[in-house]
């Protein structure tokens, strides 16, 4: 019954830490500072969820830089407009 939930577990798991590496890559690629930052904290969250799959152990803490990625985006993107002066 275990080995029935493990394997489409890590299947899910794999999927998910390749989808927050795409979205690192896409956020990398900006050029300013805060996207970049955001994109680096996704992209350690991804190698850290990837070898999570390996050693089990590490997949709980890619939640750390995912949750600090997802407050970061928030602020970027929620923070008020200025505009610029004429």
């Amino acid at each position: 019954m275990i080995d029935q939930v493990r394997y489409p577990s890590l299947i899910k798991w794999a999927l998910a830490s390749l989808a927050l590496a795409l979205l690192a890559i896409l956020f990398l690629r900006m050029k300013r500072a805060g996207p970049r930052v955001v994109g680096a904290l996704y992209l350690m969250a991804a190698l850290l969820g990837l070898y999570g799959l390996y050693d089990n152990a590490v997949l709980q803490w890619s939640g750390i830089p995912t949750l600090a990625g997802f407050i970061g985006l928030a602020a970027l993107y929620f923070r008020p407009h200025r505009r610029k002066a004429r």
